[in-house]
């Protein structure tokens, strides 16, 4: 059960939202008219704000789609011989932003750091986004990504016996949905870094949502001017492939396992 007790932020923390206050949050006035206008002030200030993180490579890749590519990036770490140390572990990412923000510029350094202290190659997805692409567009460009590295282990020098999906909050969400549609698939994903991902999109009367959902940076409001954009359609909340906390489980009969 979630705890209502009041809490202190710290120091910085609250500096942050006493900015909030006295400016205004930018994600409480999002529209789809003017969504992308804060998009394109996020490259900005990536590019003027978050520092360099060293790693051994980064390079862009275009991931084969119907008609397309999807955008990505792979990140080498730094001090890994794939001759003397065998084959890499892989994590493919998936940056959060409501399905709405988001890129590979404003998560380079996050995955750039992923890289540097796992170990790992790192793959960053920019998959479509909303709301000029709604569910299912996400997690068909997830699941995608996912199935590319798979395929394309031996070239990326992947050990797919280690393989990883993470994301923080919508991509925390992408990242849970495409693990479990790997399990169906009989894609073995070994592990999961998941960053206060959104498991549950039907429902924004959780005790959290009470007490943290104004006066903050993602309020309520601004979750569900989110979820207007990816799930335009109401009837979509509940799904399995969009609230994965809401998935019916399958007991084994003779090891008890769920899935």
């Amino acid at each position: 059960m979630e705890s209502e007790r009041p809490y202190r932020p710290a120091p910085e923390l609250q500096r942050v939202l006493d900015d909030l206050d006295r400016l205004g949050n930018p994600l409480d006035q999002l529209t789809r008219d003017n969504v992308g206008d804060l998009w394109l002030l996020r490259e900005g200030l990536a590019g003027k704000v978050l520092g360099p993180v060293p790693v051994a490579g980064a390079r862009d890749v275009g991931i084969p789609a119907r008609n397309r590519q999807i955008p990505a990036r792979v990140y080498t770490p730094s001090g890994r011989d794939l001759e003397r140390d065998g084959r890499l572990p892989a994590l493919v990412y998936y940056h959060g932003g409501g399905w709405a923000l988001g890129s590979l510029a404003t998560y380079d350094s996050l995955c750039r750091a992923l890289a540097r202290d796992s170990g790992a190659l790192v793959v960053s997805v920019d998959y479509r986004l909303a709301p000029e692409h709604p569910f299912p567009a996400a997690v068909e460009d997830a699941h995608l990504a996912l199935w590319w590295v798979a395929r394309n282990a031996d070239s990326l020098g992947v050990d797919t016996q280690r393989l990883a999906v993470g994301g923080d909050s919508a991509g925390g969400n992408l990242a849970t949905v495409v693990a479990l549609r790997a399990r169906t698939e009989q894609l073995p994903v070994a592990f999961q870094a998941l960053f206060y991902p959104s498991t549950d999109i039907a429902r924004t009367d959780y005790p959290s949502y009470r007490q943290y959902g104004q006066g903050h940076w993602l309020t309520t409001r601004a979750a569900e001017t989110f979820r207007s954009f990816y799930l335009p359609d109401p009837r979509d909340w509940q799904r399995p492939d969009v609230s994965p906390l809401r998935r019916r489980t399958t007991t084994c009969g003779c090891c008890r396992w769920r899935w």
